[in-house]
């Protein structure tokens, strides 16, 4: 899995919030979204997804629920050993 957190521009209510998650979600290999509304016009989205999701298909995601990626970063997750596992 890796974590993709982005910068997206045009957000400024929770009802855009919830277009542009219903919008990521439904992409193949996306496991979570989350979104929070900035106070500078860029707000941030964080996905944990699999490598297989591209960045030209989560641009386009956004963009078609009427939003811009402004900058986007994808690290791999931290995988949990034996001393950070939930139990």
């Amino acid at each position: 899995m890796t974590t993709t957190t982005v910068s997206v521009r045009g957000l400024v209510c929770g009802l855009c919030l919830a277009r542009l998650l219903d919008g990521v979600r439904g992409l193949l290999g996306v496991r979570s979204a989350a979104a929070r509304l900035g106070q500078d016009g860029s707000s941030r989205l964080t996905l944990e997804a699999s490598p297989m999701l591209t960045s030209s298909a989560l641009r386009a995601a956004v963009a078609a629920t009427g939003f811009e990626v402004v900058e986007a970063t994808t690290v791999p997750s931290r995988p949990l050993n034996d001393s950070t596992r939930e139990v």
